[in-house]
């Protein structure tokens, strides 16, 4: 028959991404709270997609596709590129 158990993911071998997202919550809310909620507080509100590496992975993203999705581009490939990308 069917099986209707509920398994939760942090009890499982799949946890690690839980725990991550997590500590990247608990992580983002610390900050939030030194830099925004603090009396002297040096922000008005907090950015967190600059927290996050995803720019710098859809940067080399982009370099990798000028190549032809060339996953491993060579030094004057990179270059070009890269100048190509800042332009």
């Amino acid at each position: 028959g069917k099986d209707n158990r509920v398994v939760h993911l942090h009890s499982t071998q799949k946890r690690t991404p839980i725990y991550g997202f997590i500590a990247c919550c608990r992580s983002v809310i610390g900050i939030y709270e030194d830099l925004v909620e603090h009396p002297a507080a040096l922000c008005r509100y907090l950015l967190t997609y600059k927290l996050s590496q995803d720019h710098l992975e859809l940067f080399f993203s982009a370099i990798r596709a000028c190549g032809g999705y060339n996953n491993n581009p060579n030094v004057r490939q990179f270059r070009g590129a890269y100048k190509r990308l800042l332009v």
